[in-house]
């Protein structure tokens, strides 16, 4: 199971939930975008970012910035392998994780 993101960094303002237990969708047409809570001190707007989220690590090459976030459960880390909560349901509508 692949655990690492890779994108560009986008930073949410206070305006955003970033409530990480609520199931509301707070990025429309992002479905594969991820929220980690980290220091953002020197990250910009639109910089290459890499996420591994079975380490918990934050990564900006081109920045020299290695952040460390909170693992998530593997439970979790399934649900976004799978592409998604939707994608995961479809695949598996019992829920199940084996």
């Amino acid at each position: 199971m692949d655990t690492k993101i890779k994108g560009r960094a986008r930073l949410l303002g206070a305006e955003i939930n970033t409530d990480i237990n609520c199931s509301s969708k707070y990025l429309p047409g992002k479905d594969n975008a991820y929220i980690a809570q980290c220091d953002i001190a020197g990250i910009s707007d639109g910089d290459e970012i890499a996420i591994d989220l079975a380490l918990g690590k934050v990564v900006v090459a081109a920045r020299d910035i290695n952040r460390t976030v909170a693992v998530l459960p593997p439970a979790v880390q399934r649900i976004l392998a799978e592409g998604g909560l939707i994608a995961f349901l479809q695949k598996h509508p019992d829920w199940s994780l084996a």
